[in-house]
C-alpha cells in the first residue's frame, strides 16, 4: 500500500474469530474465506468503526453470497449481496447446526 501512495493505512493480518478485538475499530474488515452461519458475522459487528465496511462472503455452499456489510451506527447496519460465489470457510468459525428430523 505504501508502494501506492497510501499513508495513513495500518494493516492487521489475523483470526478475528479466534480472538475478537473488543478495544479495536476498523474501517474496512475482509475476510478471506467464508461465513458458514451469519449469526457469527455480528461477532464482528462491533470491531467496524461507523461508517466502517467489510467484505464478507456468507452461506454455505450453493446459497453463499459476497457482500459489502456497513456499520451505520451503533446496533445498525446495512447489508448488500455484491454478487455469488463459493469459497472455504474460515477457521476458527462454527457453522450453523443442522435440522435434523
Amino acid at each position: 500500500l505504501e508502494k501506492q501512495g497510501f499513508r495513513n493505512v495500518t494493516s492487521k493480518t489475523g483470526a478475528a474469530f479466534a480472538i475478537p478485538s473488543e478495544n479495536c475499530s476498523f474501517d474496512v474488515i475482509a475476510a478471506t474465506g467464508s461465513v458458514p452461519d451469519p449469526q457469527a458475522e455480528e461477532l464482528l459487528q462491533h470491531q467496524r468503526s461507523k461508517g466502517g465496511g467489510q467484505l464478507v462472503s456468507i452461506g454455505e455452499a450453493s446459497s453463499m453470497g459476497a457482500g459489502l456489510i456497513t456499520r451505520t451506527g451503533d446496533n445498525q447496519r446495512s447489508k448488500e449481496v455484491l454478487f455469488e460465489t463459493e469459497v472455504q470457510p474460515l477457521a476458527n468459525v462454527s457453522a450453523p447446526k443442522k435440522f435434523v428430523f
